[in-house]
């Protein structure tokens, strides 16, 4: 169930005319999907928290996801900070 799972949301997310939200990254265990990496606004954010929502078999959301500004991790990255969950 869990790969099920973890396929239909990056299904969805792959398919989602906001193309940031296909670098997301799925991962579930026992019904718990959480969600990493960056994104360059809460509004995106939260379009991937709601894309995922309706998934047969999802128990609960983690939207461990960053949201940075664009530009803004060229600049961390510089100075060695790896916000991104890299």
């Amino acid at each position: 169930m869990t790969e099920g799972i973890v396929t239909a949301a990056r299904g969805r997310l792959g398919q989602s005319p906001y193309f940031a939200l296909r670098g997301i990254e799925c991962v579930c265990r026992d019904g718990v999907v959480t969600l990493r990496r960056c994104l360059p606004s809460h509004y995106l954010k939260q379009i991937t928290q709601e894309t995922l929502a309706s998934i047969d078999g999802i128990t609960a959301l983690v939207n461990d996801i960053e949201v940075i500004a664009p530009g803004a991790s060229e600049a961390a990255n510089r100075e060695g900070y790896r916000p991104c969950h890299a």
